[in-house]
């Protein structure tokens, strides 16, 4: 899912491979060439000891295959995490500090790197994004009631969007850019401002985008109605990409700083 909405197809213009980072799947992650499905012993731990990995294992009901390690949740047990080896660190380091949480053993899985998100600003195909998945019902969407996947939503997104006195916000202290739960998307372009200070965009659940102009009202009822499914999306990007228009085309003109931490603060 894309946390930014851009106007026009955005062409990338010389990427910097460190502003708009593409993390090349692994050889393995080809069903065709691995029959036997076996995980490289480089890809069964995190090589920067950030993820405790329990177990390691391709799913393969996607070609190519995603890379699933079940990483333990505070209180026991474990949650699959799905091509998290490809997230950079700063990104692996917010999902240790989710799986701290007691909340944690509620969430269905954690989603990492999805390389069909290519454009740029879509933060899940470079490694800068998250979305950690919440319960369902069988429509498809999350209950609207104060139970279930509703509700888990809303406590990560409380949590993610907290301030604390006169200091930094916690989004600010662990770089968080934008957060996309129950129909709605905060995001900010640095972290000099708290995430939850950002104006809320409406998401539209029939179109799944987000809707800029004054909605239509049966489209505000849809939204209010339904929450989003997959549950909450959060980017952490570094940078963020700046456009122009060229002979009609958005095109990328370089990358601006969002002045995040790499590393955050020890508030959990």
């Amino acid at each position: 899912m894309a946390v930014l909405a851009l106007a026009g197809t955005a062409a990338a213009v010389g990427p910097d491979p460190e502003r708009d980072p593409r993390p090349k799947l692994l050889p393995e992650a080809d069903p065709t060439t691995n029959p036997s499905r076996a995980v490289p012993p480089t890809a069964t731990s995190d090589a920067d000891g950030i993820l405790t990995v329990a177990t390691a294992r391709w799913d393969d009901s996607t070609n190519p295959m995603r890379l699933v390690w079940d990483v333990p949740v505070a209180g026991g047990g474990t949650v699959p995490c799905f091509d998290c080896l490809y997230l950079a660190p700063h990104v692996r380091r917010f999902v240790a500090r989710v799986l701290d949480q007691r909340w944690a053993p509620l969430l269905t899985g954690v989603d990492g790197l999805d390389p069909t998100q290519a454009a740029p600003g879509q933060f899940a195909g470079n490694g800068w994004a998250v979305t950690l998945r919440v319960p369902e019902d069988e429509s498809g969407f999350a209950t609207t009631g104060r139970d279930g996947g509703a509700a888990l939503q809303d406590t990560i997104v409380r949590w993610l969007l907290a301030c604390n006195g006169d200091g930094p916000c916690r989004s600010q202290r662990v770089g968080v850019t934008a957060v996309t739960a129950s129909n709605r998307v905060w995001s900010v372009r640095s972290c000099r401002r708290p995430v939850r200070d950002a104006r809320p965009q409406l998401v539209d659940p029939t179109y799944d985008g987000v809707v800029r102009a004054t909605p239509a009202p049966e489209v505000v009822r849809a939204a209010n109605e339904r929450v989003y499914a997959g549950g909450v999306h959060v980017a952490l990007a570094l940078f963020t990409p700046r456009f122009r228009t060229e002979d009609g085309a958005t095109v990328v003109d370089g990358f601006r700083s969002t002045d995040c931490p790499v590393r955050d603060g020890d508030d959990r």
